[in-house]
């Protein structure tokens, strides 16, 4: 089942391939036959399938989405996406939304950040109302007096809160292959 969501609602290169496949077929049934409604169905068919294709929106592509929206937040030192998609029982560690973004808050004045790539995203579980993803990044990023070149992951948990996708935790998180702690980073941002 997810094969078949990824084709018809995910990948647009998967839709085509198949589409043109099948409307091949058609073709050559309508060159061999003469009847050339099936061919007609099939190209309309396809049109339909690339318009919902266009419209709907999974809970994979709403993650990365999401993880991009916040990404550029880092870059250019913005707190409202972080705002617009923690959810109100949002956790990390020990803090609670609030907590969390007035640590973000306080961090983004600081944080020069030179390069950030993300390697990949893992959508671990996809279950009703709820996805686990693994964000893989390295970048190039100072804080303060340390900096250098990093690699980090992070594990969110997105939960669908009145039918939009938001951040219900974020579980673990690495940087440079020691475990993070938020509380640690919420110390050294506050006063």
């Amino acid at each position: 089942m997810d094969t078949l969501r990824w084709i018809f609602f995910e990948s647009p290169l998967a839709l085509a391939l198949l589409a043109g496949f099948v409307n091949f077929w058609l073709l050559v049934h309508w060159r061999r036959s003469g009847k050339p409604r099936p061919l007609l169905v099939g190209l309309g068919v396809t049109v339909v399938l690339f318009i919902v294709q266009a419209w709907v929106e999974t809970p994979r592509e709403a993650v990365r989405r999401i993880v991009g929206e916040l990404e550029r937040a880092v870059e250019h030192r913005q707190i409202e996406p972080f705002e617009r998609y923690l959810a109100g029982s949002f956790v990390a560690g020990s803090l609670g939304r609030e907590t969390f973004i007035e640590t973000v808050r306080a961090v983004l004045p600081e944080l020069d950040v030179f390069v950030l790539l993300r390697q990949k995203l893992d959508v671990v579980a996809v279950d009703r109302g709820q996805v686990v993803a693994t964000v893989y990044y390295v970048g190039n990023a100072r804080y303060g007096d340390q900096g250098g070149a990093f690699k980090a992951w992070f594990d969110f948990r997105f939960g669908q809160i009145d039918g939009r996708w938001r951040i219900v935790a974020i579980d673990r998180f690495a940087v440079n292959d020691q475990p993070g702690r938020w509380e640690r980073l919420s110390r050294r941002a506050g006063p």
